[in-house]
């Protein structure tokens, strides 16, 4: 179980796929959002999961502690809200 303060850090991309999955998207609608497979989807799940101790199903586990999650911005990633993809859905 993660300690109070505890916070878990994520690429700019991964805290993409966190907000849509928090959003109620699937693995297919996140990646036509973001212009990525559905597969890597799935792989930007696993690795995040991957990171919050505990057992349970991937996706529970992030929604459980999306509290926790803090995202690490790179220089050229754009915002949520710049993708071209962004009204498919």
């Amino acid at each position: 179980m993660l300690t109070t303060g505890t916070t878990i850090r994520l690429t700019a991309r991964e805290f993409q796929v966190v907000a849509l999955l928090l959003d109620g998207l699937t693995y297919r609608q996140i990646g036509r959002r973001l212009g990525i497979h559905e597969k890597t989807v799935n792989a930007h799940v696993q690795a995040i999961a991957a990171r919050i101790p505990g057992s349970g199903r991937p996706l529970t586990r992030i929604v459980r502690h999306a509290d926790t999650l803090t995202a690490r911005w790179s220089p050229g990633m754009p915002p949520l809200g710049s993708d071209p993809h962004e009204n498919i859905r």
